[in-house]
């Protein structure tokens, strides 16, 4: 049974959500609408990038774990079998 390829939506979304963000800022601006702020426009991006920046760091953290288990994890595991001998 071969499992059928899903493609990676988000190569999709990404265009789509920044077309809609440059569209509503030109039509705010345009139209004139004083509901928009741009402080929002930059909080969403600024908690967009500290959800990035959070996963590389526990990616990092995890890759750095998984290393030290793997080059030392044979080390200790030697020696409690009784020495490396």
């Amino acid at each position: 049974m071969q499992i059928p390829e899903i493609p990676n939506l988000i190569h999709y979304a990404i265009p789509f959500f920044t077309v809609t963000v440059i569209l509503e800022v030109i039509l705010s601006v345009k139209i004139k609408l004083h509901d928009y702020e741009f402080k929002d426009a930059g909080t969403s991006i600024v908690m967009g990038l500290g959800n990035v920046a959070i996963g590389l760091i526990t990616k990092g953290i995890a890759l750095g774990f998984f290393y030290l288990l793997y080059n030392f994890g044979i080390y200790l595991k030697s020696l409690l079998r009784g020495g490396l001998g």
